[in-house]
């Protein structure tokens, strides 16, 4: 038997799907039903997909890059929903037993902002998330949230209104000790990776960003065997540099798309220390191309873990 429950509560749409047979295409047959429910929707709509693709959505240049691991985990994407539906599809899926492990704040052409997550089964209480802060409220929440013995996991900066910078991040209840830093310069970002590696930590998200013409860099180290990050131009050195540390026992667990002083689009990647995971990178694929690997991925039992699109 072949199951797929898909839910989209902003459009107050549940499908059920069940086909009496083994790896039966449930994508494609929910991708059938929605292309129908969604055909009187609006275009704008039609231009953000969330789970399915099809020849009206009209995709962008945009291409994706997916960072997938082997963990036998299934998991929901959401994608390019305003703040106030992509809260509401949260507070949802938590009622449901689903937590966030990955967000991402954008612009669309449009100029609004918008937002992405990757949400698994889990329990919520677990977890949280905390979204639009400036920069003191976020310190404020992250101290907090410290006493409340959580960890910041994922961290996320983008602009709001009149080009304000804002916050977000999500937390893990676990114990440890583990490092925030943000706002500091390209070298003084190197000079920190290498002093908590040799005090014991591991960078395990960062954050690149400008503020006026300046790069600035935001990251998360937690206490553990010392990670890898490498950033460059080129996605050609981006595919060598996973297939050699794959090779070598490490598994990527973040990447991140910026500009340089000069406006060249660079990337920034991390691989954690980690044998016993095989990890994947689905990279320069549009939309329709990239959901098709995520599908066949995921039936191989590889997980999701961080989706980013230049």
């Amino acid at each position: 038997m072949s199951t797929l429950l898909y839910i989209k509560p902003d459009h107050d749409v549940v499908l059920a799907i069940l086909i009496p047979m083994e790896r039966g295409d449930t994508e494609n047959v929910k991708n059938l039903i929605l292309n129908q429910l969604y055909e009187p929707m609006e275009e704008s709509v039609i231009n953000t997909p969330l789970e399915r693709c099809n020849d009206r959505m009209q995709s962008s240049n945009n291409r994706f890059v997916g960072v997938y691991k082997k963990t036998n985990e299934t998991i929901i994407i959401r994608r390019g929903l305003n703040s106030s539906n992509f809260n509401k599809e949260y507070n949802f899926l938590k009622n449901n037993g689903y937590h966030p492990t990955d967000i991402d704040a954008y612009k669309n052409d449009d100029g609004i902002n918008v937002w992405d997550g990757i949400f698994k089964q889990g329990n919520p209480n677990d977890y949280k998330m905390w979204r639009n802060f400036n920069k003191q409220e976020f310190h404020d929440k992250w101290l907090e949230m410290a006493n409340l013995g959580y960890k910041l996991f994922d961290i996320e900066t983008y602009t709001g209104e009149n080009n304000q910078r804002l916050w977000a991040g999500l937390f893990i209840k676990q114990e440890g000790n583990y490092v925030l830093k943000r706002d500091i310069s390209t070298s003084t970002f190197e000079s920190f990776a290498e002093q908590y590696a040799n005090q014991g930590f591991k960078l395990i998200d960062v954050e690149v960003y400008k503020a006026g013409n300046q790069i600035k860099w935001a990251g998360v180290w937690l206490s553990g065997e010392k990670s890898i990050y490498e950033s460059e131009y080129s996605m050609t050195s981006l595919t060598n540099y996973q297939t050699n540390y794959l090779s070598s026992g490490y598994t990527l667990i973040d990447i991140e798309f910026y500009f340089d002083e000069n406006g060249n689009r660079k990337w920034v990647a991390v691989w954690e220390k980690n044998a016993s995971l095989s990890g994947r990178l689905s990279d320069r694929l549009n939309y329709c191309q990239y959901m098709m690997n995520h599908d066949s991925w995921q039936w191989a039992n590889y997980e999701l873990i961080d989706l980013e699109q230049y």
